[in-house]
């Protein structure tokens, strides 16, 4: 088995070299609190010409992310999405970040209908929320991570 050249390997095991932690900066952390940290620093890592690789024969046991089903669902959507959004922000070129923007909030007008029996009323502010980020963000009203 060797190693696979990837865009971004599974954040809960992740390791790299110090000197290219200390040279990035380590985790951008206006993805506080949580989501894209790790995606966003591949990217970093590959644009400064490192390389990002799987390693088959690696093996690791993730017990983390409990937690995650603890936040209220209306708040781990807002993160999970701004920081999507803010990913998208970071490192896509105008037109796809605004087809990002667009297809999140179109795939939000879905959820609703396909979780209401489950969730209940809820959901339908939940995802309209959603979607003014997402406008917002097309509006350029949020566009810079660094407005944030």
């Amino acid at each position: 088995m060797t190693l696979a050249h990837v865009d971004q390997p599974a954040g809960a095991f992740f390791m790299f070299r110090r000197s290219a932690w200390q040279q990035l900066g380590g985790f951008d952390e206006r993805f506080w609190p949580v989501w894209f940290e790790d995606v966003d620093f591949c990217a970093r890592l590959t644009a400064a010409g490192y390389s990002v690789c799987f390693d088959p024969k690696a093996r690791a046991v993730h017990q983390g992310g409990h937690s995650v089903g603890l936040i209220p669902l209306e708040i781990r959507e807002k993160y999970w999405y701004g920081s999507l959004l803010k990913y998208a922000a970071k490192h896509y070129r105008p037109v796809a970040f605004s087809l990002v923007c667009i297809s999140v909030a179109v795939g939000a007008l879905g959820v609703p209908w396909g979780v209401f029996p489950r969730i209940g009323r809820e959901v339908f502010t939940v995802y309209g929320a959603v979607i003014r980020l997402s406008f917002a963000h097309l509006l350029g009203l949020r566009r810079g991570i660094e407005q944030e």
